[in-house]
This record gives structure tokens, C-alpha cells and sequence, in this order.
């Protein structure tokens, strides 16, 4: 089905054959590339000698860099097999049941071949994407015999050592004045968080290539005409990515005063999400993990209130003592500790 579709396309009414093929190939060659990078990360991977990470990025090498390859392979062919039977058209201009080698050969194949092979495509390109996912969240449940029993003296004391420590870690941090997250005083006397967007380039750059990719692998699949229930799984996911980079390029504005604090999200100026919950309702606030982009753990804050529920807002922030600082912060402001 690719080489047919490849050759159609080139011959497609009006368009020039040059330029269309040279279209393709600089449609494939992204892909080609993003796969011998992933490539060249896994061979340094394998000569550190981490072999988690070594078939991590060998997954995403074979993804991609069979993608690019396996597109301008397909391309090539399609041509190929074009030449053939335009040199068979013309040798024999008025039989044209000679025109394809098939019906020189006396046979006609099925269909079914070419969707045969484009499912067992599409199911092995699935699963190789996935598959980097499934063995990097490996899950085992262990059950561990724990009991609460009385703390002994010297536990105690080993456990205040450590809150005392910790404490004094958040409380001796300097927020960075080259930080992108600003807290002020308003003049009403209620304080002010703004994360503005792009405040993590490095995770923003991988989330829209690594987004770019999969719509393109999207829209591919639904020109080549896939089984809707690859594309709709395919297309899902591709919602999921997309919903995580526009948390990432959106603002987010936290208003901590009136006895309430209020988290405001917007998207190029118009907000689309607004929360207020009164400061007697919220028991906790606490820097959680958040994305994971190249070994590098990204904080979000999460708001516990309401008795269970929880809200997340302000991920992708990179220095995890900057998430904890603007945690305790916020709850210093909120009533939960003292100033």
C-alpha cells in the first residue's frame, strides 16, 4: 500500500514529479534523522555502560530511523516500479493487459497482501513505541511487613534531626533573581505567584519534537488509510501530548489573600481555567514529581484540600529546592506553618 501510494502521489494531475518526490523526502528525512540521533545517544549510553538507557533510546532509533528509512525506501521503490510499467505501457500502447508484469505473469494478487503487511506495520510500530514506556514502569508489589510501634528515644530524635534538616534547607534558600517564577506583594497585601511560560526551554523543546513527530506519524497513518482503531488509539495519545504542551506554554498566576488562594491558568492571554478555594479548605501544599524529559524529574505544586482532593498547577519546574521553597511559601501565606 506505501509503495502504491507513493507512486499515485507522483502522479498525481499537474504536479511536477521532481518536486513532489523531492517533498517527500524532506518529509522522510526528519524522522531518519531524529533516528540516528536517538542512535548515536545510544551508543554512548552502551559505552557508559547503562544498558536501561542504552535500550531506551535503541527503541526510539528503531522507531524513527525505520520510519525515515523505511519512507524513502518505499518512495525509491514506488518510483522504481513506475519506470516499469511506464516502459511496459509504452512498448505495448495498444494491449493493455500487458501493461503490469503481474498480467504478463498470469496472475492478479490480492489485496489483502498489502493490508496484511500495512497491519503487521502499524502493530509492530506500536508496540515498539510503546515498549520503551512499558519496561521503563516495570511495577512489582512486594508485601513488606510493617507494623507502627512505639518510636524508641534515640528514633525520635533521629526523626526530628531530619524534619529539622530539611527545614532548614527550604528556610536557607535564596530564590534566584534569573528564575522565570516571580512572587510579589500586591498592594491589596496579598502575595502573587506568576510562572509565565516557556519556563523550561529544555522541556518545552523536547515535548514539541517529540509531539511533532507523533502528529506526523498521525496524519501518515490516517493517509495511508490505517484501521480506524489504530488511528483512534493513535490519535488519543496524540490529544495527550498536545494537552501537555499547552499546560507547558500556558501562565499560571497564584493569588494567595482574602482568606483564599486563587490559581489562574491562561493561554496566549485568555484564561481558560480558574480555581478559588478558601484557605480553611486546603491541608497541604507539597512540590510533586512532574515530567521526566532525558533523566532530568521536572516539579509540579499540587494542592491538597477538600479532604482528598488535590490540584496541580506550575509544572515544569526544573530546580526541585525552587518547587520546595514556592510550597512552603505558599503555605506559610496560607496559614498551614508558622512564618
Amino acid at each position: 500500500m506505501m509503495e502504491r501510494q507513493s507512486h499515485d502521489v507522483i502522479r498525481t494531475a499537474g504536479a511536477r514529479p521532481q518536486l513532489v518526490t523531492g517533498c517527500l523526502y524532506l518529509f522522510a528525512l526528519p524522522f531518519g534523522g531524529f533516528g540516528l540521533f536517538a542512535l548515536m545517544w545510544s551508543i554512548r549510553y552502551l559505552l557508559a555502560g547503562n544498558l536501561s538507557m542504552t535500550a531506551y533510546t535503541a527503541m526510539f532509533a528503531l522507531v524513527f530511523g525505520g520510519v525515515g528509512f523505511g519512507l524513502i525506501y518505499a518512495f525509491r521503490r514506488g518510483a522504481q516500479l513506475q519506470q516499469a510499467r511506464d516502459r511496459l505501457r509504452a512498448a505495448n500502447s495498444d494491449h493493455p493487459w500487458l501493461w503490469r508484469e503481474d498480467w504478463v505473469a498470469g496472475r492478479i494478487p490480492a489485496s489483502i497482501g498489502n493490508s496484511a503487511r500495512m497491519l503487521c506495520g502499524c502493530a509492530g510500530l506500536c508496540f515498539a513505541a510503546s515498549a520503551p514506556t512499558a519496561a521503563g514502569k516495570f511495577d512489582a508489589q512486594f508485601e513488606v511487613p510493617v507494623f507502627k510501634v512505639s518510636q524508641t528515644a534515640e528514633q525520635q530524635r533521629h526523626a526530628e534531626a531530619v524534619r529539622a534538616a530539611e527545614h532548614q534547607q527550604v528556610e536557607s534558600y535564596v530564590h534566584p533573581e534569573a528564575s522565570r517564577i516571580t512572587m510579589r506583594q500586591t498592594a491589596g497585601g496579598a502575595t502573587e505567584v506568576y510562572s509565565p511560560p516557556l519556563r523550561s526551554p529544555g522541556a518545552m523543546l523536547a515535548t514539541v519534537a517529540f509531539t511533532a513527530i507523533w502528529s506526523a506519524l498521525f496524519w501518515l497513518m490516517r493517509t495511508l488509510h490505517v484501521p480506524l482503531i489504530f488511528v483512534i488509539g493513535w490519535g488519543f495519545f496524540d490529544v495527550m501530548l498536545v494537552l501537555v504542551l499547552l499546560s507547558l506554554l500556558a501562565t499560571v498566576r497564584v493569588r494567595i489573600g482574602d482568606g483564599a488562594v486563587t490559581i489562574q491558568k491562561a493561554l496566549l492571554g485568555l484564561v481558560y481555567s480558574r480555581r478559588r478555594i478558601a484557605a480553611s479548605d486546603v491541608s497541604g501544599v507539597a512540590a510533586v514529581a512532574g515530567m521526566t524529559v532525558d533523566n532530568t524529574v521536572y516539579s509540579k505544586l499540587r494542592l491538597s484540600y477538600g479532604g482528598h482532593r488535590k490540584y496541580d498547577f506550575a509544572d515544569g519546574i526544573r530546580d526541585k529546592r525552587e518547587a520546595d521553597w514556592l510550597a512552603d511559601q505558599i503555605s506559610q501565606r496560607l496559614g498551614l506553618k508558622q512564618q
